[in-house]
């Protein structure tokens, strides 16, 4: 996820963005704009060219007003890889290490110009993190309803080197027992890029985790740029898949028949 951090001012204005809240899908914002939105990004320094990892700045530069616009909270930013150097303890119910309440695309410049992949795809290590604080926050409050839900954008262009699927799995399964709302969690994967196994493994991901759980809260989706006529990563695509996958959870009803 990213987060704002404390940092000089920038000398030169951040890249334009086009702010796309009036083509997103408008029917279910008020309900799926209450959560808090929470950006998870790649750093793999094998898996990101920099031409994606331009795309993916790009992207949260222009996702991040409009989040803002939605919820006072603004929008968490985490790496895989990369910790904020921020020594502040991490907000109650977030995991260390990110950025959080970010509000503008300045402050998603001066993240993106911080930090360079590096190391490998932990995926699964730093999900669980970011579920976990989470969920230890709906454990003690009086009723999982009192806490926002919560929208987690995993942007990734590599297969995974550990074990999501059980993170997810588990994360759905203490969800079950807090009778949490369907639409508490989601986790949305959007690969950049073309790796053949990054795509099945997202794929056994979205079309399986329900089967295991009873619970469905993920979703996967594929972007590509690199070839001719191929689908880019846009802040309008995240956003629609985003509020699609929250509308649809809202009307989901799990297996058991609860809600």
């Amino acid at each position: 996820m990213f987060r704002k951090r404390t940092g000089p001012p920038l000398t030169d204005a951040p890249p334009a963005y086009t702010p796309t809240a009036q083509t997103t899908p408008a029917a279910s914002s008020s309900r799926a704009s209450a959560g808090t939105t929470t950006a998870l990004g790649d750093d793999d320094r094998f898996a990101f060219l920099r031409s994606r990892w331009d795309e993916v700045a790009d992207v949260l530069r222009a996702v991040t007003p409009i989040c803002a616009a939605r919820d006072d909270d603004g929008l968490d930013v985490y790496f895989l890889n990369h910790r904020s150097p921020s020594s502040r303890a991490a907000p109650p119910g977030k995991a260390a290490g990110g950025y959080y309440n970010v509000r503008d695309a300045a402050a998603v410049t001066r993240m993106f110009g911080a930090t360079q992949p590096n190391g490998c795809t932990p995926t699964g290590k730093r999900l669980e993190e970011i579920l976990d604080a989470y969920l230890k926050r709906l454990e003690a409050a009086p009723s999982p309803k009192s806490v926002k839900s919560m929208n987690v954008i995993v942007i990734t262009d590599g297969d995974a080197t550990d074990d999501p699927a059980g993170v997810l799995i588990k994360a759905a399964g203490h969800l079950n027992k807090l009778n949490a709302a369907a639409s508490q969690l989601g986790v949305q994967f959007f690969q950049v890029g073309r790796d053949a196994r990054a795509k099945e493994a997202l794929q056994e991901l979205d079309d399986g985790l329900s089967k295991h759980s009873g619970r469905d809260i993920v979703d996967a989706v594929t972007w590509d740029n690199t070839s001719r006529g191929g689908p880019s990563l846009t802040a309008e695509g995240v956003l629609k898949v985003v509020l699609g996958a929250v509308s649809r959870r809202l009307d989901w009803k799990p297996m058991g028949g609860g809600r």
